[in-house]
């Protein structure tokens, strides 16, 4: 099945900002589906600013960014690399 990186966000942080469950959750759907959306809403920036909650999900997750577009983004987990690079 060929990911749809048009669909509509998938998960939402809110204003308690990127908990724990909000990792484990992300996690989950990363497995599911491989690829997910996630919006940031305005109330989870006075946890801190758009790039920090990105760089600290994807840290959280071992996920790579594919796209960031405005409060939205699109992550997948990293591709294994060979060994001996």
């Amino acid at each position: 099945m060929k990911p749809d990186y048009t669909d509509k966000a998938f998960l939402r942080i809110g204003k308690n900002g990127l908990t724990e469950g909000a990792v484990r959750e992300i996690s989950i759907q990363l497995k599911k589906r491989g690829v997910i959306r996630i919006k940031i809403l305005k109330s989870a920036m006075s946890t801190g600013n758009k790039d920090d909650l990105i760089k600290k999900c994807l840290q959280s997750t071992k996920a790579e960014l594919i796209s960031s577009i405005g409060n939205t983004f699109t992550i997948r987990y990293k591709k294994a690399q060979a060994k001996g690079d």
